[in-house]
């Protein structure tokens, strides 16, 4: 969690004006690393339920995906499009967490956290 959340501090910090490709790379990078390890917490957590691991794989995918493409267009708009998944992924980050300590049915009741995420995004500046 400190290395995602740190990660995503950095590479928000400019996003406002033109963000240098090393920070928006180191960002991702960064991010990706803190959601591909907790690929770990199969073998930490006793009795993990291993279905998360596909959920810490399409994430780490998808938030690599919005990361590079940020740093390869390097437009404001291009960083906080990222930066604004990349904080509500957060939540997804947390259902890693707890469908492999909890299980799936644990998982999806933060998941619906989502939603009011969503809501709240129309009407508040996420970034």
């Amino acid at each position: 969690m400190w290395l995602y959340v740190t990660t995503v501090t950095y590479l928000a910090r400019q996003e406002a004006g033109v963000s240098s490709r090393f920070r928006l790379t180191a960002g991702t990078m960064g991010v990706c690393a803190a959601v591909a390890g907790l690929s770990n917490l199969a073998w930490i957590v006793p009795n993990a339920q291993l279905g998360f691991l596909w959920l810490v794989g399409s994430l780490t995918a998808g938030l690599a995906y919005l990361g590079f493409r940020a740093a390869l267009l390097h437009s404001p708009q291009a960083v906080q499009a990222a930066v604004r998944v990349f904080v509500i992924s957060l939540i997804l980050f947390d259902t890693c967490v707890v469908w492999a300590a909890r299980g799936a049915l644990a998982a999806v009741l933060v998941t619906t956290l989502i939603v009011p995420t969503f809501l709240l995004a129309r009407c508040l500046r996420v970034t």
